[in-house]
Formats: structure tokens, sequence, C-alpha cells
């Protein structure tokens, strides 16, 4: 599952690449459209790389934006965006489910 590091960090998205602060962002996600998202999106992630799931792989950036739009506008349609389509967010999302990962120190290998 998703830390609430994110969920509950106070920014919001506003356009397609712009974090602000909730307090200055008149944005068109509720903060439960945000823990919808990141909740469902943890479950879609632990589905996909279950090693129940005879078909497990790992999500790419454009599934896991793919679910996104059919979580919060039940439809497939890339002109809806969602918060996986901000590059800053998915990151932080995927290093909170454990799909990414971030060296420690220089020279680390991932």
């Amino acid at each position: 599952m998703p830390s609430d590091h994110f969920i509950h960090s106070g920014f919001t998205l506003v356009g397609r690449n712009n974090l602000v602060r909730a307090s200055s962002a008149k944005d068109s996600y509720s903060d439960s459209a945000y823990q919808r998202l990141a909740r469902e999106l943890a479950l879609y992630v632990m589905k996909t790389t279950s090693p129940n799931n005879p078909q497990r792989h790992v999500p790419t950036d454009d599934d896991l934006r793919y679910q996104g739009r059919w979580i919060l506008f039940d439809d497939d349609d890339p002109l809806n965006e969602t918060p996986a389509d901000n590059a800053l967010w998915l990151e932080e999302f995927k290093r909170d489910v454990g799909l990414s990962f971030a060296p420690t120190q220089a020279g680390d290998v991932i």
C-alpha cells in the first residue's frame, strides 16, 4: 500500500505538470479523489505483481496512467488527465508502492 506521505502532503495538481500547495490551488480533485486514486492504483499494482497472478508483470507508467483514467473517469480517454499524468506524482506513487527505487548513495546499483 502507498504511504500517506504524498496523499497528505498538501500538494494539488493544477494543469498537466504543476504541483502547488492546496491552499493556493483551484483544483478539480478533492482529497478523497486523490486518496481513492492512490488506494485503487496500489491495489492494481498488488494484483498485477502478485506471484499468484499467472500474467504477473510490473505495470508501466502508461499502464498506471490508463488505470488512473478508469478509476477517476470510468473511461480511457487520454484527454481526461489524472494525477498519474504528472511525472512527479507518478514517481512518488511508484516509490511508495515499491516500483521505483532511488539510490541512497552515488554509485548504488538499482
